[in-house]
């Protein structure tokens, strides 16, 4: 994996537990394993933890004084959620989208599970929706034979991409796409981010 993040204490783990995928950095270097393989002695030594997490809450005790960030009131922006309702990846996505460009309309697409598409308009956060990830499409229906089985991955791939481009073709801003399904969408005028959940959490723990 390669390193992105700002500068950072090397005491400090950035966590993000998401539905299907566990990533964690340290002092610029970021790993990502899936949540079933995920152990606590994969962990670098550190002295306490900021943990975004959506899902598997059971793994929380692994980490060592973690700190579990909820969304809240930040800078101006005006939230479109009821903030306990928003989870938290959407939450430190948007954050880390307003921090890099705090002048500009934005459009944040998180590609993993699920895909959440969020927009930020003259500091107002509008949702523009929650749709299955393409695992969870491929998954709805098992048939056994080839043909229809190879029809079905082309049909959902076609609408899954049909899907984000949509959303995408009118949008004036800059627009974010990041989570660990991003390389199945090509967007020429977008910005790929490794993790903006982790660079949401840089900001906080800043």
């Amino acid at each position: 994996m390669q390193p992105y993040l700002m500068s950072q204490s090397r005491q400090t783990l950035l966590v993000d537990i998401g539905n299907s995928m566990l990533c964690w950095s340290l002092g610029g270097k970021y790993d990502c394993v899936p949540v079933e393989s995920f152990a606590a002695d994969l962990m670098p030594v550190y002295e306490r933890a900021l943990v975004s997490c959506v899902a598997h809450s059971r793994l929380l005790p692994l980490f060592n004084n973690a700190i579990i960030i909820k969304p809240k009131p930040y800078k101006n922006i005006k939230f479109h959620y009821d903030l306990a309702e928003l989870g938290s990846d959407r939450f430190l996505a948007i954050v880390a989208g307003f921090e890099k460009y705090p002048t500009q309309d934005l459009m944040i697409i998180d590609i993993g599970t699920f895909v959440t598409i969020d927009c930020i308009k003259n500091q107002q956060h509008i949702s523009l929706g929650i749709a299955p990830g393409l695992k969870k499409l491929k998954n709805i229906c098992n048939f056994l034979g080839i043909d229809s089985r190879n029809a079905w991955k082309i049909g959902t791939e076609e609408m899954f991409q049909s899907y984000i481009k949509n959303k995408v073709q009118s949008f004036k801003g800059k627009i974010l796409i990041t989570g660990g399904g991003q390389d199945g969408v090509k967007i020429n005028h977008a910005e790929y981010q490794q993790n903006l959940v982790i660079q949401g959490l840089e900001f906080f723990h800043e």
